[in-house]
């Protein structure tokens, strides 16, 4: 019998398978934040779509995915086929199979744990046929050669749109220069790829998702310019929330001009003076700035 089988078996014997970073903290008027993992939504930005709290997940560290997998069950006291959330960290397997036992998952988080392209093809195979809507891969050591493979079909049918209920993606904390995949998860509504090496010119795809509404893009060293996003320009008429922090090469945002839902915008205080003339007019246009010491 296979390993994923026996595996799965054990699992139902035991619980039963019944039907059913580095980021800163954003402040107002430029007034220094304590550093956190995530950032703090100013409060003068209530629309602003903040990643998915962690209080409301079980983490599971240091274990196989099969125990993972058993001890959220067991502390959700849901079975096989109804649990809609799991997370784990620095998982000492990478037994992902195991992901296609849980029908109704909703929502995976692998954080810490570092991940091949099979590792990423084989998470991918086993939920693209769920209905995820959120998918976190952080600090998984992920490059482009890797996290293309989230989608196991778009090499051989590229354009096809497969994730079609993922709303929340995030690549944060990984050395990603590149992703190709990403304006094929028709609706995205949110992703974060701060803290990663994001070239200026690969922000060509990002400008196709046609209906991204939170863009996270901060501490990614190599970004010069927003222009590629102009090349789809999908993206630029639906996102409202964007962070452009410590983005130590940038040289301009005059493109932000042409984003016509914009409303919250994140960004350095040493922005300020850089940018003047393109935020005074962004503020004329009713957006709000948040500043980063």
């Amino acid at each position: 019998m296979p390993k994923y089988l026996i595996l799965s078996t054990l699992l139902c014997s035991l619980i039963g398978c019944g039907g059913g970073d580095s980021t800163k903290t954003p402040t107002q008027n430029g007034t220094q934040g304590s550093q956190n993992q995530n950032p703090t939504p100013s409060q003068n930005n209530p629309k602003e779509n903040t990643p998915p709290s962690t209080n409301a997940t079980i983490q599971s560290v240091n274990v196989s995915v099969a125990t993972c997998i058993q001890e959220t069950l067991q502390a959700r006291q849901k079975t096989t086929n109804t649990l809609e959330t799991l997370s784990c960290s620095k998982l000492s397997d990478r037994d992902f199979m195991l992901l296609n036992t849980l029908p109704a998952l909703k929502s995976l988080t692998i954080n810490d744990t570092s991940l091949t392209a099979t590792d990423v093809r084989n998470i991918g195979s086993n939920v693209i046929d769920h209905q995820i809507t959120t998918l976190i891969l952080e600090n998984d050591n992920l490059t482009k050669a890797s996290v293309d493979n989230i989608d196991p079909k778009w090499n051989n049918s590229y354009g096809a749109e497969h994730f079609t209920s993922v709303k929340y993606l995030s690549f944060k904390d990984n050395p990603i220069e590149g992703l190709l995949v990403v304006d094929y998860f028709p609706a995205l509504e949110t992703l974060d790829l701060r803290a990663n090496v994001y070239p200026t010119n690969r922000l060509h795809h990002i400008g196709f998702v046609d209906n991204l509404k939170t863009f996270y893009l901060g501490g990614n060293p190599n970004i010069q310019n927003l222009n590629d996003m102009r090349d789809g320009p999908s993206a630029e008429a639906s996102i409202e929330t964007m962070d452009i922090s410590d983005l130590p090469a940038l040289n301009d945002i005059s493109e932000l001009l042409r984003f016509r839902s914009l409303t919250n915008l994140t960004i350095d205080a040493t922005q300020e003076s850089q940018f003047t003339n393109t935020l005074s007019a962004l503020r004329n246009n009713g957006v709000t700035i948040t500043t980063v010491q």
